[in-house]
């Protein structure tokens, strides 16, 4: 990962670079405004910018954000003079991703520079495992291509077998499969089932 930083004092941008850089990744320190646009034409995948910094870096790096809303953007304070509480208002009016309240804590650093994980997936209970064997049944049913209603009457298959066997530690989540089913288009009559 490519990480921009951004501050005005050139010892804390070393440290910082050098917490960065043991983490594996590459930075790029940005100590003038001529260096700071260099380094956004580059593409960076992450920037770190002090929330003091100069209003012309934070817009710079702003306008960048908005024209690559995938780079994250990680706000600090290292000076001490703004709060905990203060840092964070500061940082979500300018929409960072992440927080760095003492930029010093490897793990922290590194915390902020991982992206934004899933959201937390829920479980399966029995009821849904079954659920699940059913809808998924039901598709072969009305498949047509051999290939697909297979992995549709195997995976309904292994949700039976987890419905059987299911209990409390079980973790079993809906889209374990893989299968994405169609919109369900039922005929109005049932059509026999069809082998071979």
């Amino acid at each position: 990962m490519l990480v921009c930083l951004v501050d005005d004092d050139p010892r804390l941008l070393d440290a910082l670079g050098q917490i960065v850089t043991d983490l594996g990744h590459k930075a790029t320190p940005a100590l003038t405004i001529r260096a700071l646009g260099d380094a956004l034409s580059t593409g960076v995948d992450a920037v770190v910018i002090d929330i003091q910094a100069k209003s012309e870096r934070i817009d710079l790096v702003l306008a960048a954000r908005q024209a690559r809303p995938d780079m994250r953007l990680i706000a600090t304070s290292r000076s001490g003079q703004i709060r905990p509480q203060g840092v964070r208002d500061i940082a979500r009016a300018l929409g960072a991703d992440a927080i760095l309240i003492n930029p010093n804590l490897a793990s922290e650093v590194e915390r902020a520079l991982q992206p934004d994980a899933a959201p937390e997936k829920t479980p399966m209970t029995a009821q849904n495992c079954r659920a699940r064997a059913r809808e998924l049944f039901e598709a072969a049913v009305f498949e047509d291509d051999e290939a697909t209603r297979e992995r549709y009457l195997t995976a309904g298959e292994e949700w039976m077998r987890r419905w059987r066997v299911w209990s409390e530690t079980c973790v079993y989540h809906a889209d374990d499969d893989g299968l994405i089913l169609p919109s369900p288009q039922r005929p109005s009559a049932t059509p026999p089932y069809r082998f071979g």
